[in-house]
């Protein structure tokens, strides 16, 4: 039987980057870390779902050392500046701008 992540990663239809939001944010990479060494993954697959003013990003990457797929915690990129990240006890609210430990880093710049 296969593991439940890995039927995800191999049923999600990847986006391509950049991807420019309705927003005008350009998200020109995303970066997936494994949750048990703490490399960066490889082979990642995402889904950006576009609202008016915000951004969902859900992805999977593959650890090789590790031998394991990796679902990174969803997170939704606001206008304004915020993002939520869900962790198990909810979402969690943080600032894009200043905050840098993200499961999922965000390399980009807005276009406007």
């Amino acid at each position: 039987m296969m593991d439940k992540q890995v039927e995800e990663y191999i049923a999600l239809e990847s986006d391509s980057l950049p991807h420019l939001t309705k927003w005008g944010f350009t998200f020109e990479s995303v970066e997936i870390t494994c949750s048990k060494c703490g490399k960066p993954t490889v082979d990642n697959k995402y889904r950006f779902i576009d609202y008016d003013k915000v951004t969902r990003v859900i992805g999977f990457g593959v650890c090789w050392d590790c031998n394991i797929v990796i679902k990174a915690e969803p997170m939704q990129l606001y206008d304004d500046g915020r993002y939520l990240v869900k962790k198990t006890d909810g979402w969690v609210e943080l600032n894009w701008k200043t905050e840098r430990k993200w499961l999922m880093k965000i390399k980009s710049w807005f276009k406007k």
